[in-house]
């Protein structure tokens, strides 16, 4: 942004005498304001808080300043930071003051003085905390995410643990003020406490099973029971110390494998516990309260099975009417009754309840579809809560019900969106709610909720778009909704007012006029377009938006919108936007078909391109140099080139690799060199990896030397010279700056998968903006070829959107910035 005070950037001065001018300049200023400030006869400003207190010194951060006696006049009213003056100082009304402060300060503590101007000074010591935040990853988030449990430590409950999916198993141990990454990981189960010591505590990932001797803090690795561990679940007995159990369901061909396996050891290792079984695709398991020998155990196809010797042998007891994906709870009163919750996105019904010891008979409950789970209050008999839709509560066991009033956001989950409860025991006012925007909390026995989501990393971002008229402004689409709007840079976010595109569209910025953005929304358009192929269209940023309607070609007749838009926005043809989406025939077996459109006025009418393959496109490069000129990978059939803008492709048979391109990306300064990157559908293939060309997609030579594959982004830094970043499954961020000869990890970024990849810059810093799940940080140099984590020195961070800042490179100055008025 535009600077106000008086910056001097100083390139070379071989003259000393015109460095005594400049300081013989500065020496004049500063006694002019001095002598004026001493002039003052108004009382002096206070200065009492700033807010923000701290950021990184890689942004322009504006701030409000509030205290007393802050006075206007022509001059204007000066702040400072230190000896660093803030820029935009503009005086609201005595009491506040709004002002920026400006990139590029050192790390550190300052005190915070106001001039008003007449002279008066006021500070605050210690006001103001500036981190690093050049050449290092930061990130405000977006934070929440989908919380598939929330899991309370049984002996001290203000420790809290939430299993986020995408991201990993997180823990609080301040009640939900703030969280953490304890372990990193894509689709984590409900941990599970060792008896006696909850210290020590099971979490399953599926195939990978971890055991925590200290709380979280550190990790190691169980043997595996089975050698199918499509889905594993960990349930550790709650009266035996050491002692764990293991479900694993396998798909049909490795049935065998499934089961029921114990580990008296705290799994080290495990011996089988299917007597009995037929079925052996082990999904839940519970123990009854008075009696923990005696177990429930439930199977994927809804078979259920008791055991009265702790697991020894198993006896059939009845089939539940649908696929079973959840869970068995025993409710602690009474008659210890057993209900069972299906899981997420079964058919009604879901819930059913058993009041048979031996579990021959079930009662389904409620009216509702995917339920996840049950929650018993522990220190209120008969009250319950289910997970499902936004919550219900019963006080009657059950026998009625009322909505929790969760205030979750007006987006649709898939399937609901509460995934369980937690009430704290000691303080059975405080209740937890785990659901597909992160955490809510609320401390009056659930009259109220606020959510609870402070650092909890969980948001996965699928697309990202960055202003190209302010590298701070930045838009995000994750997998839980709604679309997001920062504008610092990612430090933090507003939900905008647009629909919901879903989590496999973007959000595209246009390059020529500034908050006009283009999207989609399958849900809302449905209604809104009667199933005409539409997009949405706003010009302020996102806080409104207009539907434009367009129709198919005649050879589409009868088609309808069938899939997630992508926008492409041409940026060196003003107006020029290509978009891909999906059609399908209504009642028609065949496969969706992928078409292109293209549109030269900025979105306002479309035009069908000749472009279309059932598998489609799955990402277009612009010639940053020559109009015209575009590169498309499909996801099926290899690299195409346009130079007609778009309008007729070409396939590109000098392509070698895999058909389906996942990645793709042209040189900024020099056209000819393409990289792009084939991918098999993550199974082995000699040919699967980075391709480069340096003849315009003519020819292709494979990179002998290139990061673990495969690569979901790729995109070039405008530094000088240009650097190639490159980012995929599990292996982290990648980057290149001799165009693909060599390659290092980017700023410690060792681990994560990477979804989104945009960079920006405005000639003073260059931004990478990087869309990640379950990432983390590491020493340089911890990382052998293949991308084994090699030290244990390594921070994780979570998902989110992380900002790199670095300085375009080759480009040496100081800026002087005169210090007016500092007392």
């Amino acid at each position: 942004m535009a600077r106000k005070q008086l910056s001097l950037l100083v390139i070379v001065f071989t003259s000393a005498t015109a460095i005594l001018l400049l300081f013989s300049i500065l020496d004049e200023t500063s006694r002019r304001l001095t002598k004026n400030a001493k002039a003052g006869t108004l009382d002096d400003p206070v200065v009492m808080d700033i807010a923000p207190a701290t950021a990184p010194n890689d942004l322009d951060t504006p701030i409000v300043i509030t205290g007393t006696g802050f006075t206007e006049g022509v001059s204007g009213t000066l702040a400072f930071l230190g000896s660093n003056s803030l820029t935009d100082v503009t005086w609201v009304n005595s009491t506040t003051l709004h002002a920026t402060i400006p990139w590029g300060l050192v790390e550190g503590v300052y005190t915070l003085t106001v001039v008003n101007p007449d002279g008066g000074t006021g500070s605050l010591p210690n006001a103001f905390t500036v981190t690093d935040g050049i050449g290092v990853w930061t990130s405000g988030g977006p934070y929440g995410g989908i919380v598939s449990h929330v899991v309370l430590n049984p002996v001290t409950p203000t420790q809290v643990y939430s299993s986020v999916g995408w991201s990993g198993l997180f823990a609080s141990h301040d009640a939900t003020d703030t969280w953490h990454p304890a372990i990193l990981g894509a689709f984590p189960e409900r941990p599970t406490f060792n008896a006696g010591d909850p210290q020590t505590m099971y979490v399953s990932f599926g195939a990978p099973n971890y055991r925590s001797d200290d709380g979280g803090l550190t990790w190691q690795s169980l043997s595996h029971a089975s050698p199918c561990n499509e889905l594993s679940r960990l349930f550790a007995h709650p009266t035996q110390p050491g002692t764990v159990y293991k479900s694993v369901s396998c798909q049909v061909d490795f049935q065998p494998w499934g089961g029921l396996y114990k580990s008296t050891d705290w799994g080290s290792t495990w011996i089988t516990m299917t007597t009995g079984m037929t079925n052996t695709n082990v999904i839940a398991l519970a123990f009854h309260p008075d009696n923990p020998e005696i177990m429930y155990l439930g199977t994927y196809s809804g078979t259920v099975y008791t055991s009265t010797n702790g697991g020894d042998t198993w006896s059939f007891a009845a089939a539940l009417p649908s696929i079973f994906y959840g869970g068995f709870y025993v409710n602690p009163y009474g008659s210890h009754e057993v209900w069972a919750a299906s899981g997420g996105c079964q058919p009604y019904p879901s819930l059913f309840k058993s009041l048979d010891p031996g579990l021959t008979s079930w009662t389904p409950v409620g009216s509702w579809e995917s339920v996840v789970s049950v929650t018993f209050h522990p220190t209120i008999s008969g009250t319950l809560y289910a997970a499902v839709g936004d919550g219900y509560v019963s006080s009657n066991n059950g026998d009625t019900w009322q909505p929790v009033g969760l205030p979750l956001p007006p987006h649709a989950c898939m399937c609901g969106c509460t995934n369980g409860f937690a009430i704290d025991p000691q303080n059975p006012a405080t209740i937890y709610s785990a659901t597909g925007y992160g955490i809510y909390k609320s401390l009056d026995a659930g009259n109220t909720w606020s959510d609870a989501n402070q650092n909890l990393a969980g948001v996965l971002p699928t697309s990202l778009a960055v202003s190209p008229f302010d590298p701070q402004e930045l838009y995000a689409n994750t997998n839980i909704g709604p679309v997001l709007k920062s504008n610092n840079g990612g430090q933090s976010w507003q939900a905008l007012e647009i629909p919901y595109p879903g989590w496999e569209a973007n959000v595209a910025v246009d390059p020529f006029v500034p908050e006009r953005i283009y999207f989609n929304s399958l849900e809302v358009f449905s209604t809104e377009c009667q199933n005409m192929p539409c997009i949405g269209l706003s010009e302020d940023g996102g806080l409104s938006y207009r539907v434009i309607t367009f129709t198919l070609p005649t050879t589409y007749t009868g088609w309808v919108l069938g899939g997630n838009l992508w926008f492409t926005p041409d940026p060196l043809v003003a107006g020029h936007i290509l978009m891909d989406m999906t059609i399908y025939q209504p009642g028609i077996g065949d496969e969706p078909l992928r078409v292109m459109f293209h549109s030269n006025d900025h979105g306002e009418h479309w035009a069908y391109s000749s472009f279309s393959s059932p598998g489609g496109s799955s990402v277009i490069a612009f010639d940053p140099v020559n109009p015209g000129i575009i590169y498309l990978g499909s996801n099926s059939s290899g690299v195409y080139k346009s130079i007609d803008g778009g309008i007729t492709w070409l396939a590109l048979t000098s392509w070698p690799g895999p058909g389906m391109i996942t990645a793709l990306t042209v040189h900024p300064t020099q056209p000819n060199i393409v990289f792009a990157h084939g991918s098999s559908f993550f199974e082995y293939e000699p040919t699967q990896g980075l391709y480069r060309s340096l003849d315009g997609g003519s020819s292709w030579e494979y990179l002998t030397n290139q990061p673990p594959r495969p690569f979901w982004g790729l995109a070039y830094a405008l530094t000088d010279p240009p650097t190639l970043y490159a980012g995929g499954l599990d292996s982290g961020l990648w980057r290149s700056r001799d165009n693909g000869q060599t390659w290092e990890v980017a700023a410690r970024m060792s681990q994560g998968t990477i979804r989104a990849l945009v960079t920006a810059t405005d000639s003073e810093r260059v931004f990478v903006y990087a869309g990640i799940s379950a990432g983390a940080v590491s020493e340089p140099g911890v990382l052998n070829q293949g991308g084994t984590q090699a030290s244990v020195n390594t921070q994780l961070l979570g998902s989110g959107v992380f900002r790199l800042t670095t300085l375009p490179g080759k480009r040496v100055y100081l800026p002087l910035v005169s210090m007016y008025g500092v007392p």
